[in-house]
């Protein structure tokens, strides 16, 4: 018994560099998608930046000159602009496992705030240490 027990032991031991191995190969990978990730979510941002943009000069451009083809553009462009943010929530959504659709429900709500707020924080960690570098220079 005991001979058996040292024997699985000494197979165990000999599995532990590759499971080791595939720890570290997965926490790579784990840093690498959360890079991707940011980058989406940094690009989200930016999307709807610029959607809010559109919308406010569009809206600028519809109360100076109001036509109906200018109308037929404006909900032609703005209906684009719709599909194309919910293919993109329905990518992160997909590859991510994350709520794409803010609003859509609660947790996705206080997802995106939690997103921002830890944002903030790391902007203002960043502020405080070139601060700091700047004090002791």
């Amino acid at each position: 018994m005991a001979e058996v027990a040292i024997a699985q032991q000494m197979d165990i031991e000999a599995q532990i560099p590759v499971l080791e191995k595939a720890v570290f190969e997965a926490g790579a990978q784990e840093k690498e998608l959360n890079g991707f990730v940011a980058a989406l979510q940094a690009k989200r941002r930016e999307m709807k930046e610029e959607l809010q943009r559109f919308v406010v000069a569009q809206k600028t451009e519809h109360c100076s000159a109001v036509s109906a083809s200018k109308g037929t553009a404006q909900a032609h462009y703005t209906e684009k602009a719709a599909r194309a943010g919910s293919a993109f929530d329905r990518i992160m959504e997909k590859n991510t496992g994350l709520p794409g659709q803010p609003g859509s429900t609660d947790a996705a709500a206080k997802l995106a705030e939690l997103e921002e707020l830890s944002r903030k924080n790391r902007i203002k960690e960043r502020l405080a240490a070139v601060k700091a570098g700047e004090n002791l220079e």
